[in-house]
Order: structure tokens, then C-alpha cells, then sequence
């Protein structure tokens, strides 16, 4: 039989394939068979875009393919965010009316990320296009960015990458006194800054803390006020005042604490604090001339008898012979010849007021003195050294309000001390009161003389034969240039409030055992104070076992020596601490911008920690002994490595300094450096940055696992090798260079950061200055 063809349905048939025409010959007809189905065609998705933005260096630009994005149905972003360091994902699609917008549905994976629509903000959505744009303080720097589009069915089709770049660092910003208003001063951040802060004590010493952001753009500030003392405010305290154009803030006279430090720290476009900057307000006169006029009144003979010292006030051999320890201490002929010149008030001496008993010492003594300008010449001792010097009864000095002064011939003090209760017994105690207040003890040494500063007050101790210039006074009536000078041992002070001075001058030609200051304990109270220790040589000039507490204020510690358990706890204000020698003594500096310098020697057990603010250590040896410790606390911090002579090299190690972020180092000297320290470092804030200000054999030895500081050539890889984690073929590696500018300086620095941490989301890095031997 023969074949036939199907018939063709007419319109409007059924679609069964029957006809409802009529058919003429056999009934051959089949029904008609539906297409096959045709495989969907695939869609076609463009590539997406990635690229850096050049507008904002840091920044990031994505976008879907098409003009309008047309050539994608979906896409995501993916990146790493600055603030925590953690990925972060956004998704987009479009809505029904064209327009690009967040995907809600994936809302889960947003993680809270904020996408503005209206041109502002730190990641921004053109709606239109689908451009996203990144903010440089968003991203994380050395991180990507990549955009992914999908089609219709959520598959992946193509992506790209483009990195976020390390955008440049803040300039250091300016902060200087204010030379058209006395006392006062200003502060304004550089380029690069995307918000500063300012502290400063007001006129009642209370710290405050300004934020400033810019709000506007980079070719057009506008700096904001958004916060005062981490309170969301926007009124500044009265007499600061902000220019919006350029940020610069004027902080009047009446605003700010004469003789303070006025600080600015610029953060980068992630918020971090990198540079910062201070000045110090320009200080009135410590007032001390109505206690002085008192001193230049004392009689010149004071104390003499037949040209032999006798103003030896409680001092005796003959602990059973002396004033001190007479059952009657009344004003009469049972007191010694000496301690009645004193209590009388003689040769122009301030007389005390009346006296108390101590309770627990039937024949201890408080004499206290009147609330004016008091002082007090002992021309030899007060209290006395000899081996049964703790027993004697208990004398304190009480002075009152005024700028009083007390002077102490040769010692103060006793040479041994008794225990009640496990803890020493101080026979010798002294309050200063509050007032501007001095107290000098080895007066008479000849070879130290004590001079004041014309234009600040301040007093300081000098070698008798300095040239003191025209700037400095020497003050006769404290330079007796006699003999022997003395000793401060066993003595609790407390300077009070005010602007004091402590000056020590030592003991001339001293025998063993013999110390400018031993197992005492001192408050000094809240103040710009000083304690000041003659420049001498030997133990006769050391501070040992002397407990120092500071208050709020700018203190200073200068001494030649502090040894054997001395503890130095200083308060908050801009102190300095300088000694040649530091032995196994702790120093705490407190907070604010405090100063260090260990000119000679570091021994083992010596511990510093500078606190909080931004911090200075210099360290003038050519090496500090491992069981050292020197802590730069939070802040950024700089660590100066003085350099060595001859063929030494100074020597440091982030094995036993810890929160610095700036080291800079100064011919012949070399810098260690482990991974395993700057892991366990919690006090770092940013990179470790090397440079040098003299260039001349300045070394860095990552690994620190070579003592051959002499050779001059690098050991190139194999020098950069760090097994300190416990991975013996760990090491260092370049991952680029980056120019960054330190103090109004820029410096080119190749970083560096351990193979141990290449997948780490933070990388511990350390940037060296081009130039530098690297070891």
C-alpha cells in the first residue's frame, strides 16, 4: 500500500487533528504530532565590571554589563570589610520597575551593610546603572573586590576583580601655640585624613576630647564637630572654635590649661589612628619669690657657734643627749641650744605654731607651721644615721597653704628603721601642704649648686663650675659650699597640690652604704613637679628603694641612677623621665604623651611602661640586657635607637619592647625583629614602621636569629628566614613599597610580612625604610 501525507487541518480546526471539512478519497489521514520540544535558548550574560576608583585612591567601582545592566539578571558583591576584617557579601537584582535595588530576600547575608541610593554614604547604588561604589575606608586595604552576575536560574556566569589599593596615609597634622593669643593654641589635619581627634585639659585640668569628621569631600571639606567626650555633640565647649573649610581649631587662652599638651591624632580612611601630633601650652611663672624673700632673710651666721656649725636640729650621737629625745619638747632650757634656735624662730627662720602629740609616741612631735609663704633652714641634719637612728621618736613637719620651703644641710632622715606590723616604721615624715613648695636636703654639698630658670621659675641642680648663661639665677641662700652635703633615707613626704620641687644634691666624697635617696616613700601630689637628683657619680647620687607617687600634672624625674626595687608611678600628664643608669627599677608613666631616656645603661630587671598618648623612649645604650622590659602602652609610639661608637652597634629587640609602632634608629644600630613577639604584642596599632634619621650602618634583622651585627651586606633570603612560631621554613616577605610621610617627612618603605600569616585576613607587617640593610 502506498504511502500517503497527513492532511492539513483548516483554520479554526480542532487541534486534534481532525478536520471538519469534507475528505474525498480513502480515509488515510493521521493526526498531526506536536512539535518537540526545543531546548530553552541560553541566555546571554555580559561580563561584569571591576576597577578602581580614581577619584578616591582606595576606592572601588563595580558594575553589570549593558547600559543600564541590562545584559545581567542578577549580580553579587563580594569583600573584605576594614572596620572588622570580616568578608562581607551584598546581592542586587532589579525590581519590577527596571531599577536596580537590594535583593531582600538575601537580606540574611548582608549582615547589616548599609547601601545608599541617594549618591551619599560609603557604599552608594546607582539605581539606574547598577553601579556600586566602595569608599576606601570600607575595604580593607590589599583586599579585592569582585561583582559575580547570575541569569535568571541564580547560576553564576562571570565575574571580576579589581583590588583595593593602600591608599596614602594622613600627613602629620599640625598643633602649635597660639602666638596671637598667649596660652592659647591650634590644631589642623593634613591631607589624606578622614576625621581627627583633639584632647587637651581645660583650665580645671579636666581632659576633654573632641572628634571632628569631614563631611564634604576631599576637593571640598567640610569639618564637623560630632562628638565631645565620646558624647554624640555637636557644640563644642566654650572658647574652640573650628574653621569648616580647612579644620583647622583655635583653642582659646581661657579654654585650655596653661603648661599642658594639646594633641591631635589623624586616622586614615579605615579609622586608624596613624599619625598625630602635640604642642605644649606656654606656662605662667611658678610664683616662688614670696617664699625666696623669706629665705634671703635668714641669717647668714645661722647656727654658728665660735665658727662651728651648730644648727644640728635633732641630731646627735647621743641618742639619750639631743633635743629630740628630752621628755619636755617645749620652747625652754630643756630643749638642746640648736632646737631652740629652730623652734623659736631665730635668724629669720619661720616659726612653727604650735606642736601635737603623735598618738602611739609618747614623745613624738607634729609641729605645724601657718597657711603663708613658711621656711625652714636646718643648716646640719634632721634626724641621724647612726646604727640605733630607728629608735628615736617620731618628728613630722606639717606646712600648711602657702609656697613654704624646706632646707636640710646634709641628711634627713635615719639610717635603720623598725617594723610595726611587718611594715617599716618612717620616724621622719614631712607635708609641704599645698602651695608651690620646696624641699632641698644636702645643702651644703659644695660641688652642686641650685639654680632657677628666669622665665619659667623652675628650679634644677647644676655642677658648681657650669656656665648657666643668661637664662639661669643660682640661688645663694640654697649653695651653702660647705661640706659634705647628705642623704634623704627613711622619710615619708607628702609635696601636697601646687607646683613642687624636690631637690637631692647627693653626699661629697660618701662611703658605702650611702645613697641620695633610700627606702623612702614620696607623694607628690597634683602639680608640675620635680624631682631632681644631682648629676653625680657613684651610689653617693643613686635613687634606691625609693617608692615615687605622681599626681595629675606634668612631672619630671632626672637622676643619674635608679636601682634596686625604686618604683615610679606617675600620674596622668605629660612627665619625663631621664637617667643615665636604670637598674632593677619599675617605671610607670601614666597617660599622655610622656618621655623617656636611658642615656648609658639598661640592667636586668629594669621595666618601664609609658601608658597611654603618644610616647617617646630613647634609648642612649649600645644594648639593653634581655630580662629588660619596655612597654610603650596604647598610642602610637617612637622608639629612638641612639647609635653606638667604635665597632659596637646599638642594639634593639621586639624581644623585650613591645607597643611602639615607630622605631627610628641612629647610626651603628641594628633592630630585631620576630614574628612571635609582634603576635603576643597586644599593644601594636597598625604596622611597625623602621626608618632611620642617620643612615650611616643602620641595620634591621628580621628573624633575629644571627648576633653578626658587622657585616655590612644583607644575607638575602636567608636572612629573612623567622622560625620563632615554630616553623623552620617560615620567613619574611616583600610584598611591595608604599611612601608615607612622617613627621612633615615622606619616607619610601618596602613592607614586609611573615609567610605564616600569607592567608591571615591581618597581617602583622613591618615596613622598612629604603636605605636600611636589611639582615
Amino acid at each position: 500500500m502506498g504511502s500517503t501525507s497527513p492532511s492539513t487541518p483548516t483554520t479554526g480546526g480542532d487541534s486534534s487533528g481532525t478536520s471538519s471539512g469534507t475528505q474525498t478519497g480513502a480515509d488515510t489521514s493521521q493526526p498531526q504530532q506536536p512539535p518537540a520540544p526545543q531546548k530553552p535558548k541560553y541566555e546571554t550574560i555580559g561580563k561584569p565590571m571591576a576597577e578602581q576608583d580614581s577619584q578616591n585612591l582606595g576606592g572601588v567601582k563595580v558594575k553589570p554589563a549593558g547600559t543600564d545592566g541590562d545584559e545581567t539578571k542578577a549580580f553579587r558583591v563580594d569583600y573584605k570589610d576594614a572596620a572588622t576584617g570580616m568578608n562581607r557579601v551584598i546581592w542586587f537584582k532589579k525590581n519590577a520597575q527596571g531599577q536596580w535595588e537590594l535583593d531582600s530576600s538575601k537580606a540574611n547575608e548582608h549582615n547589616g551593610v548599609q547601601v545608599s541610593t541617594n549618591g551619599t554614604g560609603d557604599i552608594r547604588l546607582n539605581q539606574t546603572n547598577g553601579e556600586v561604589t566602595f569608599a576606601p575606608k570600607v575595604l580593607k586595604d590589599g583586599t579585592k573586590v569582585t561583582i559575580t552576575a547570575f541569569d535568571s536560574q541564580e547560576r553564576a556566569r562571570d565575574n571580576a576583580t579589581a583590588d583595593a589599593v593602600k591608599e596614602p596615609q594622613p600627613t602629620t597634622p599640625d598643633a602649635q601655640i597660639d602666638k596671637q593669643n598667649a596660652g592659647g593654641a591650634w590644631v589642623q589635619p593634613k591631607g589624606n585624613t578622614l576625621k581627627f581627634v583633639l584632647t587637651y585639659k581645660n583650665e580645671q585640668g579636666q581632659n576633654q576630647l573632641l572628634e571632628y569628621q569631614n563631611k564634604g569631600t576631599k576637593d571640598s571639606p567640610n569639618w564637623q564637630l560630632v562628638s565631645v567626650n565620646n558624647q554624640t555633640i555637636s557644640q563644642a565647649p566654650n572658647g574652640v572654635t573650628v574653621q569648616s573649610s580647612t579644620g583647622k581649631v583655635t583653642i582659646a587662652p581661657s579654654a585650655v590649661k596653661g603648661n599642658s599638651a594639646v594633641t591631635i591624632d589623624s586616622y586614615n580612611n579605615e579609622g586608624i589612628k596613624t599619625h598625630g601630633n602635640e604642642t605644649v601650652t606656654i606656662a605662667d611663672k611658678i610664683d616662688y619669690q614670696d617664699a625666696l624673700n623669706k629665705l634671703n632673710q635668714i641669717s647668714n651666721d645661722l647656727g654658728t657657734w665660735y665658727n662651728e656649725r651648730r644648727w644640728n636640729v635633732f641630731a646627735s650621737t647621743n641618742r639619750y643627749d639631743n633635743g629630740w629625745l628630752k621628755y619636755r619638747l617645749g620652747e625652754d632650757n630643756s630643749d638642746s641650744w640648736a632646737a631652740q634656735l629652730w623652734r623659736r624662730g631665730e635668724g629669720g627662720n619661720s616659726k612653727p605654731l604650735y606642736k601635737n602629740a603623735i598618738a602611739g609616741d609618747a614623745r613624738g612631735r607634729e609641729w605645724v607651721f601657718g597657711n603663708t609663704a613658711d621656711v625652714a633652714v636646718i643648716r646640719s641634719s634632721l634626724g641621724y644615721m647612726n646604727g640605733d637612728s630607728g629608735d628615736i621618736d617620731q618628728m613630722k613637719l606639717s606646712f600648711k597653704d602657702g609656697n613654704d620651703m624646706l632646707l636640710i644641710g646634709n641628711d634627713m632622715g635615719t639610717g635603720y628603721v623598725n617594723y610595726s606590723g611587718g611594715q617599716p616604721l618612717r620616724k621622719i615624715k614631712v607635708d609641704m601642704g599645698a602651695g608651690n613648695d620646696v624641699l632641698l636636703v644636702g645643702q651644703d654639698n659644695e660641688h652642686y649648686h641650685v639654680i632657677q630658670h628666669k622665665a619659667s621659675g623652675t628650679f634644677d641642680i647644676v655642677h658648681r663650675s657650669t656656665n648657666i648663661g643668661n637664662d639661669f639665677v643660682r640661688i645663694d641662700k640654697m649653695n651653702n659650699d660647705a661640706w659634705y652635703g647628705g642623704q634623704m633615707r627613711n622619710v615619708e613626704v607628702h609635696m601636697g597640690d601646687g607646683n613642687d620641687a624636690i631637690l637631692l644634691k647627693g653626699v661629697a666624697n660618701a662611703g658605702a652604704d650611702t645613697y641620695a635617696s633610700a627606702d623612702n616613700i614620696v607623694y607628690l601630689g597634683n602639680g608640675d613637679n620635680r624631682f631632681i637628683v644631682a648629676d653625680g657619680d657613684g651610689e653617693a647620687y643613686s635613687v634606691r628603694s625609693t617608692n615615687i607617687y605622681g599626681g595629675n600634672g606634668d612631672d619630671l624625674i632626672i637622676g643619674p641612677t635608679f636601682e634596686k626595687g625604686t618604683n615610679i608611678m606617675l600620674g596622668s600628664g605629660r612627665d619625663k623621665f631621664i637617667t643615665k643608669r636604670l637598674g632593677d627599677a619599675h617605671i610607670q608613666m601614666g597617660d599622655d604623651s610622656d618621655y623617656v631616656e636611658v642615656k648609658t645603661s639598661i640592667y636586668a630587671g629594669a621595666k618601664v611602661n609609658l601608658g597611654s598618648g603618644h610616647d617617646i623612649f630613647v634609648q642612649g645604650v649600645w644594648k639593653s640586657e634581655s630580662a629588660t622590659s619596655i612597654d610603650g602602652g596604647s598610642g602610637i609610639d617612637h622608639y629612638i635607637v641612639n647609635g653606638a661608637t667604635g665597632f659596637n652597634y646599638a642594639q634593639a629587640s621586639t624581644a623585650n619592647i613591645k607597643g611602639f609602632e615607630r622605631i627610628e634608629l641612629r647610626n651603628r644600630s641594628v633592630f630585631n625583629v620576630r614574628i612571635k613577639d609582634l603576635v603576643s604584642d597586644s599593644g601594636l596599632e597598625g604596622p611597625v614602621k623602621i626608618y632611620y634619621s642617620n643612615k650611616y650602618s643602620t641595620k634591621v634583622d628580621l628573624g633575629a636569629i644571627d648576633d653578626d651585627y658587622t657585616q655590612i651586606s644583607s644575607r638575602g633570603s636567608e636572612g629573612l628566614k623567622d622560625p620563632s612560631l615554630g616553623d623552620s621554613n617560615s620567613v619574611w616577605m616583600k610584598s611591595g613599597s608604599v611612601v608615607d610621610n612622617i613627621m612633615g617627612k615622606n619616607i619610601t618603605f618596602d613592607i614586609y610580612y611573615h609567610s605564616s600569616e600569607s592567608s591571615s585576613a591581618y597581617k602583622h607587617e613591618v615596613w622598612i625604610q629604603q636605605g636600611i640593610i636589611v639582615i
